[in-house]
């Protein structure tokens, strides 16, 4: 009778065994990059303390994760099972898969559990909690059968995150035209995030303000700039009905002071307001107000629906979520799990 088998990468390499397994089941992984990046991903991944784990029933692949220290905390992700397995068999299997990373992590001084989050939050992470019938490709995806391994493991929710389809777009933008003006009365301008933009270098000025306005999030961590250039924006317009967007405002002076990264989808038709960060500086203007109105400026219509997504649930960004009547809501959770004695 075949037996489970747990491999492991060691000391930041992935042996050929384990590296052939481990893509066999990146079909089955809903949070991964391109194909052609991901064995790119977790080479870097490696270099950055991961290990790779996995489980075999006999020479068949099962479930595999991905876990890395970040503070005194694993993160865990990378989560894929095979999905023509008995649902005993793959119970059986998580159960192992998880026991033997928390085991890792707590011989590694680690004191919690975190996930999923694959690597760090630049990447994706979180799980959709929520049973409302919509979804997008650029919000974490629910997996129910994920989240009750997680928790038969004694992983409990925490943190949680909110989407909002808010119907009153022009009313938004109504309302927020007194920013835009201010901002361009005090000498700031505004450029889309085009291809001429990515051209002159505008990727690394992302990165410079992300770095800077992330830090106030949860679980945050410094990044290669290499490491956000290549992969950052890589999965987060993954369908062909999604249209990546977005405006940079400059100071009277010429520098960067913030961004706001967008997504048309094209068929609703809607705005998603997926990701910002405005200069320390440079706040307390109204400037992240006056980038959406900027990206707005671009489209080819202006929608009824616009999307504030994954915004931390209590925080300021909320307000986005005011200015018109919301129709519906989702919710994401990191589940986590202490380890430490």
């Amino acid at each position: 009778m075949d037996e489970f088998i747990v491999l492991s990468s060691f000391k930041g390499s992935c042996s050929a065994e384990l590296w052939q397994d481990w893509a066999s089941l990146s079909p089955f992984d809903p949070t991964i990059q391109p194909s052609t990046e991901e064995r790119a991903l977790i080479d870097a991944a490696l270099t950055l303390g991961a290990q790779l784990l996995l489980v075999k029933l006999g020479n068949l692949p099962l479930v595999r994760l991905l876990w890395r220290p970040t503070g005194d905390t694993a993160a865990f992700g990378f989560f894929a099972h095979r999905p023509d397995v008995r649902e005993s068999i793959l119970d059986e299997a998580y159960k192992i898969l998880l026991e033997t990373g928390a085991a890792q992590a707590a011989r590694s001084g680690l004191k919690k559990i975190v996930g999923p989050m694959n690597l760090n939050t630049w990447f994706p992470y979180r799980l959709r909690t929520d049973s409302e019938p919509r979804s997008f490709a650029w919000e974490p995806q629910r997996r129910p059968d994920l989240q009750a391994r997680l928790e038969a493991a004694g992983f409990v929710g925490g943190a949680k995150y909110l989407s909002w389809g808010v119907s009153g777009f022009e009313r938004y933008l109504h309302n927020t035209r007194p920013d835009i003006e201010r901002c361009r009365s005090r000498g700031y301008t505004f450029e889309a995030l085009d291809e001429k933009f990515f051209r002159n270098g505008g990727m690394s000025e992302l990165f410079e303000l992300s770095s800077e306005a992330f830090t106030e999030n949860d679980f945050f961590e410094a990044i290669d700039a290499q490491l956000f250039e290549r992969f950052y924006f890589s999965g987060s317009a993954k369908s062909a009905k999604s249209k990546p967007c977005g405006a940079m405002a400059r100071s009277p002076s010429g520098k960067a002071a913030g961004f706001f990264y967008c997504i048309y989808e094209t068929e609703l038709p809607a705005l998603v307001l997926k990701s910002t960060a405005v200069a320390r500086q440079d706040r307390g203007i109204g400037l992240s107000n006056a980038l959406v109105y900027a990206v707005a400026e671009q489209l080819p219509q202006i929608p009824d629906l616009y999307i504030p997504a994954l915004v931390r649930e209590g925080i300021q960004s909320e307000s986005y979520s005011q200015h018109g009547n919301v129709i519906w809501k989702h919710q994401y959770e990191i589940f986590s799990k202490d380890i430490g004695n």
